[in-house]
């Protein structure tokens, strides 16, 4: 509403060309949104800083976990390779006979 007042008080103001004044104006609103703006933009980059700070801790420990399970996984076939090799044909044969039921 301040800047309508203004504009209309610079239309009726024969002091000025009306350009310069409602450039001015304009530059007052520009200005005072840019305050207002400012220091919530640097908010949110903050945030979206720490976000993806978070998200890459996060990551980070899911691939660490993931390559301990497959460690774990390498080293149980080693140590046991009939088993490994049990589970694996079983588990062939589960898909096989899911895939034949389907067709």
């Amino acid at each position: 509403m301040a800047v309508s007042k203004k504009a209309d008080e610079a239309v009726d103001s024969k002091e000025a060309p009306f350009t310069d004044k409602v450039s001015s104006i304009a530059h007052e609103a520009v200005d005072r949104a840019a305050d207002r703006v400012g220091p919530a933009e640097e908010s949110i980059r903050a945030s979206a800083s720490d976000t993806a700070e978070a998200i890459k801790q996060r990551k980070d420990a899911a691939a660490m976990e993931v390559s301990t399970i497959a460690d774990q996984a390498r080293l149980f076939v080693v140590k046991n390779p009939l088993v490994a090799a049990s589970a694996a044909f079983a588990a062939g044969l589960v898909v096989t006979s899911l895939l034949s039921k389907r067709s």
